[in-house]
């Protein structure tokens, strides 16, 4: 017994409790600290913003940290190792390159917010949702389609957030009085806003004049999730509103001149 505690080294035991003890306590001030940073972006409507993503890659960083230290401190020279490795180190870092990509694109999606779980984005001509999002990955829900797909963040180039109104262009014919079109559209906006899902209707009036119709702006304010489908209920609401009213919606007309 007494010979296995002499074979004991307890400077390098107590080296080893300080080391531990050092990043237990960092730890925990560095998760207190992004706590209350992933509280505040909570409170702003984020759901997993930069705060969550620096988080995951600062305990990646303190772990390996923590395993460098500790090899040092039981006299093994992590140095001399990682430099012994040579050739491999190489292949390892080409195999590592587009994990490297994703992570690098991952940092600059977090750090110039380009969007952030809960949004609404367009991709490659897609309605989607953002479901969940780290340095390597985004998965995205489609809205258009109902599915979920996972995307490595090298491959996303461009996105567009989806603006939070749907833009509803009306076509009336000229032979219908404006102030009859101004009532039955925000009739129909009155009706439309007790359909569930809509926020609501912004009657914004006449537009432009095009070739053969005189178009009417409604900006629709609704669900994003079911967007869609509820602007197809608000068009059959303004259809019905308008030929009860008998506001018409003109044909493409196409004026031909003979000479003769």
């Amino acid at each position: 017994m007494m010979e296995w505690l002499e074979s004991i080294d307890f400077r390098r035991v107590i080296a080893v409790l300080i080391v531990i003890a050092v990043f237990v306590a960092l730890w925990i001030l560095l998760r207190m600290l992004f706590h209350r940073w992933i509280k505040a972006e909570q409170k702003s409507g984020s759901k997993r913003g930069i705060a969550s993503v620096l988080w995951d890659t600062v305990k990646l960083l303190l772990v390996i940290l923590g395993i460098i230290v500790l090899l040092e401190v039981n006299g093994i020279d992590v140095t001399s190792a990682i430099a012994g490795l040579g050739i491999a180190s190489a292949v390892v870092g080409l195999a590592l390159q587009d994990i490297l990509k994703d992570i690098i694109m991952g940092v600059h999606i977090a750090m110039d917010g380009f969007f952030k779980v809960g949004d609404y984005i367009y991709y490659q001509g897609e309605l989607c949702r953002v479901k969940d999002f780290n340095l390597r990955t985004t998965k995205l829900e489609n809205i258009t389609k109902p599915g979920s797909f996972t995307l490595c963040n090298r491959l996303i180039e461009s996105v567009e957030r989806a603006s939070e109104f749907v833009q509803l262009d009306i076509p009336v014919s000229y032979s219908v009085p404006q102030k009859l079109v101004d009532e039955t559209l925000r009739r129909a906006c009155a009706r439309a806003e007790r359909i569930e899902g809509v926020t609501r209707m912004d009657y914004t009036g006449l537009d432009k004049l095009g070739d053969s119709a005189m178009i009417y702006v409604i900006m629709l304010y609704c669900n994003q999730e079911r967007r869609y489908y509820i602007t197809r209920e608000v068009m059959s609401v303004i259809k019905n509103e308008m030929d009860s009213a008998q506001v018409t919606v003109p044909f493409n007309q196409v004026d031909v001149h003979l000479d003769k």
